[in-house]
């Protein structure tokens, strides 16, 4: 059985967080394109905001492989 890469980029909702800021390093560290889906004001290329209450646009998902929700 082969390894296979990890994704080339990866949305991670709740990255702010303990195990989300762990997630992120890890997968960067890894190579890939790793950014958190934050309710605060992005502080910088690394984050996308997200405000609760209204939908999120669709178009903020596109061109990513994998979605993970560490939010509580």
């Amino acid at each position: 059985m082969s390894e296979s890469a990890p994704p080339a980029s990866v949305l991670v909702a709740g990255g702010s967080g303990l195990i989300g800021t762990a997630l992120l390093r890890a997968l960067r560290a890894d190579g890939t394109r790793a950014v958190a889906l934050v309710r605060r004001e992005p502080r910088g290329p690394g984050e996308i905001q997200w405000e609760p209450g209204r939908a999120l646009d669709p178009g903020l998902l596109a061109g990513y492989e994998a979605v993970v929700c560490l939010s509580g």
